[in-house]
């Protein structure tokens, strides 16, 4: 906290802790098992990260003016630094992501494998003027290290009788291997920053608490 900033009084960290701290600190522990679980939740389509999300979309926009608040007043903080560093990382995860995901359609042998595969299985065709997923779909599957898929997805059976042979595959591809060694660093260096990012919002909450006589949680609904 800035210096010439005067301590903010109890009421304005009880809001703080509610509005931004608490939901971020939530959202950070979902990241982080999906993050522990390789599961990207990478989305072809806007290559994004679904699941898997900068810290700052955990907080309502409701109360955006609590949080250029306290970021105002928190400039420069250790807090703030590490989650910056995590939002920078997931960046930079998605872009693998995507990189991977490109690596795969730029292998010819390993796509048309795909396209065989899905042919037989559906009667696939891409190019009978309709619009397609399935290749897509597959492709955010081996980049999310998908394992078992719900019943209910299109391709759950075809994934369940095919994904060890994809992999297979993969494996004996050093261009493949490579995509994705790289996706699986970025990925345990968002799961580092993202653990970061949690302790230091758990001790500044905690610091607040005792600071303040304040508990972390105002009451149990």
């Amino acid at each position: 906290m800035s210096t010439s900033q005067q301590r903010p009084p109890s009421n304005v960290v009880r809001a703080w802790i509610d509005t931004i701290l608490a939901p971020m600190l939530g959202g950070l522990e979902l990241s982080q098992r999906f993050l522990q679980a390789r599961n990207w939740t990478w989305k072809y389509y806007t290559g994004n990260l679904e699941q898997v999300r900068p810290v700052r979309a955990y907080v309502d926009d409701q109360v955006r003016w609590n949080l250029r608040q306290f970021e105002e007043i928190y400039s420069g903080s250790e807090v703030l630094r590490t989650l910056e560093e995590y939002d920078k990382s997931l960046h930079l995860l998605s872009q693998a992501c995507s990189s991977e995901s490109q690596t795969y359609l730029e292998a010819s042998d390993f796509l048309k494998t795909i396209d065989r595969l899905l042919t037989a299985e559906r009667n696939w065709d891409n190019g009978n003027g309709e619009e397609h997923h399935d290749r897509e779909y597959l492709l955010e599957y081996l980049v999310n290290n998908r394992e078992d898929l719900p019943p209910y997805y299109v391709l759950s059976r075809f994934w369940h009788e095919n994904r060890n042979h994809l992999l297979d595959l993969i494996r004996n591809s050093p261009d493949l291997v490579e995509a994705k060694e790289v996706t699986t660093a970025a990925g345990e260096a968002s799961s580092e920053a993202c653990e970061k990012a949690s302790r230091s919002i758990w001790t500044l909450m905690n610091d607040f608490s005792i600071d303040h006589g304040l508990p972390i949680v105002a009451s149990a609904s």
